[in-house]
């Protein structure tokens, strides 16, 4: 237990870390993936293919039992959103093989929204207090939040469904506290799905989409365009001129979300030869949204009249510097006016947000020197976020050797000192890691300070040399990082540096995989044993009713971490499913056990192990 006698902060560290183990040793149990099997003389080929097509097959018999095991023991979980959770995950793995299941799987999902019960509500009539007016807003945010994620999975597999369960169950937003703010609503959720939908089937999609832009403008309507553009320019371009009409019947000066439609739209317009090359999004770049001179002119229009009068909104005026070049174009007579005003806003601004303003175009310059400098001065959340900033811009530039002598000379505390060169350190073994550079990461090695890290790289480095077929190299460098590395998961340092010594370690000794597992698992269960135990004195908001909240995307992405392991998971299954489900059986806690199995079956399929019906998974 945590002894009285240590202060606050201590325990708050604890508990952060605590809530990392929780799901990342979740996770242990799941990665680590095999060698190649040993040497021996070889069935002939048609023997050996139908050795393997019958292992596939067996293998994924396995697996869908388990799936089916997940879904019905979702049941037994005390939060509705843990059920949504599980429900929705096992549908959307269901999918493929049992389509009708998966469906009513989906439903059983949203239902589970029904049972978040929301705060109590006051007197009709009665002004909430500030307090009720924040739970009252968290409580809306949390369902809309969760109704979203599960509406976006369903609109993937089937969009006209993700729209049927939409209309079942309208969320009503509450009353808005602040005439300034607009809770989001279903419009915005309908212009989502409608996006989904465009991929496949944009005139329908843009008949959504008019229904939707009926009930009103929301920032929905830029991605249900964009997504519009890259199947059907023409289609784009129609619902582009409605926007438009849309936005002229705002009032732009005090509507901030019509002035950024309307500044994006001509961002989107801009074609390559303009200062904006290309509308950079997640995805990549896109297209120019093709928009008529009368159009654009009718959008500079409306924006700049908006933002010379005296009621246009501060958003509107930092946004609208951006367009010069358009307002040059279009109406060269206001850019003056427009510019002073730009100034005489900017120099009545607080100095707080004028030193935010400098720090930005700082940041965006990207001058290493200049960043590291000017991070002295600042307060000490804001001047660890620059000297990171530094130490990216450097890497990026490939300055990173001059990076550490200008740091040496300029940081005069030890302590920052060793801060900063840390997380240089830290992303330029990401950078290798990532590019698989091993004669890069064989550079870096000797000058790695801490055992885990140095641990986790040669860990990374063995992976890189399995893949090149150099075994014994790579054995012989995991039995040197596993001297390294403490199992008393004390931090997130030593979870992440055991993770990834699981997963090298099953690519050339599963045995050893296998135990090292089977022993950091009873060990996360005294974690979990002493977390919850912190958790009834200092709430985490990583438990509630007793029960671990499974999606925790802030926490550990489990997306991320299946990206990284996933394969793991499907290479140790197929080399001993019942010994790989029952690491996740050691978890003593019931929602923890369902996660480490949905794990398992998830990395399995997501991989493509088995049979040809699984590669349809990999675009999930």
């Amino acid at each position: 237990m945590v002894s009285g006698s240590k202060n606050s902060r201590s325990i708050a560290c604890i508990v952060r870390i605590a809530t990392v183990l929780v799901v990342a040793n979740t996770l242990i149990t799941l990665r680590p993936t095999i060698r190649a099997q040993e040497s021996a003389p070889r069935p002939a080929p048609d023997a050996q293919k139908e050795k393997e097509t019958e292992q596939r097959q067996e293998l994924e018999k396995k697996t869908l039992a388990l799936l089916n095991e997940v879904a019905s023991g979702a049941w037994g979980l005390k939060l509705p959103e843990n059920r949504l959770f599980v429900m929705a995950t096992a549908g959307d793995l269901l999918w493929p093989f049992d389509e009708k299941r998966a469906r009513t799987l989906y439903w059983d999902a949203l239902n589970s929204l029904n049972l978040i019960t929301p705060p109590a509500a006051r007197t009709t009539g009665e002004n909430p207090s500030k307090a009720e007016q924040l739970k009252i807003a968290e409580a809306y945010f949390s369902v809309f939040n969760l109704r979203q994620r599960l509406l976006r999975q369903v609109a993937g597999r089937d969009a006209q469904l993700a729209l049927d369960m939409l209309r079942a169950t309208r969320q009503v937003p509450p009353k808005s506290f602040r005439s300034e703010f607009a809770f989001p609503d279903d419009r915005q959720l309908e212009q989502e799905i409608a996006g989904a939908i465009a991929a496949r089937d944009p005139a329908q999609a843009l008949q959504l989409a008019r229904q939707s832009l009926a009930k009103g403008l929301t920032t929905e309507v830029l991605n249900l365009l964009y997504q519009l553009n890259e199947k059907d320019p023409e289609k784009a371009s129609q619902f582009a001129g409605e926007v438009i009409s849309k936005v002229q019947g705002a009032n732009v000066a005090t509507d901030f979300r019509a002035s950024i439609i309307a500044v994006e739209l001509l961002l989107s317009s801009r074609t390559p030869d303009g200062n904006r090359a290309t509308l950079v999004r997640s995805n990549g770049a896109m297209a120019a949204v093709s928009l008529n001179d009368e159009q654009k002119r009718s959008l500079v229009d409306v924006l700049t009249s908006a933002a010379l009068t005296v009621s246009g909104n501060s958003g509107l005026l930092y946004q609208i510097s951006g367009l010069m070049p358009e307002i040059q174009h279009f109406f060269p007579e206001r850019r003056a006016l427009l510019e002073r005003k730009l100034a005489a806003f900017n120099e009545a601004l607080p100095k707080q947000q004028k030193d935010e303003l400098a720090l930005n175009d700082m940041i965006r310059r990207g001058v290493p020197e200049e960043i590291l400098r000017n991070a002295a001065g600042a307060d000490d959340a804001t001047r660890r976020m620059l000297y990171e900033q530094a130490a990216i811009s450097a890497l990026a530039q490939r300055k990173a050797d001059s990076f550490r002598d200008l740091v040496g000379k300029e940081i005069r505390d030890a302590g920052e000192r060793k801060r900063i060169l840390d997380f240089l350190d830290d992303q330029e073994i990401g950078m290798a890691t990532s590019l698989k550079q091993l004669d890069e990461l064989r550079k870096l090695l000797p000058g790695i300070q801490r055992k885990e890290e140095r641990a986790r790289v040669m860990a990374e480095m063995a992976m890189i040399l399995h893949e090149k077929g150099e075994n014994e190299e790579a054995v012989t460098l995991l039995d040197e990082a596993a001297t390294l590395i403490k199992t008393d998961l004390k931090d997130e340092r030593q979870t992440s540096a055991l993770l990834t010594l699981l997963c090298a370690y099953a690519l050339v000794d599963p045995a050893k995989a296998f135990a090292i597992a089977e022993r950091s698992v009873d060990q996360a269960n005294s974690q979990i044993s002493l977390f919850m135990l912190v958790d009834r004195v200092i709430k985490t908001g990583a438990i509630r009713k007793s029960e671990f909240i499974l999606d925790q995307g802030n926490i550990l992405p489990l997306d991320f971490m299946l990206f990284k392991y996933g394969k793991g998971v499907a290479a140790l299954a197929k080399t001993d499913f019942s010994r790989t489900r029952a690491l996740s059986d050691r978890f003593e806690r019931n929602e923890l056990r369902l996660m480490a199995q949905l794990l398992i079956v998830k990395g399995i399929l997501q991989n493509g192990t088995s049979s040809g019906n699984f590669i349809e998974l990999r675009r999930m």
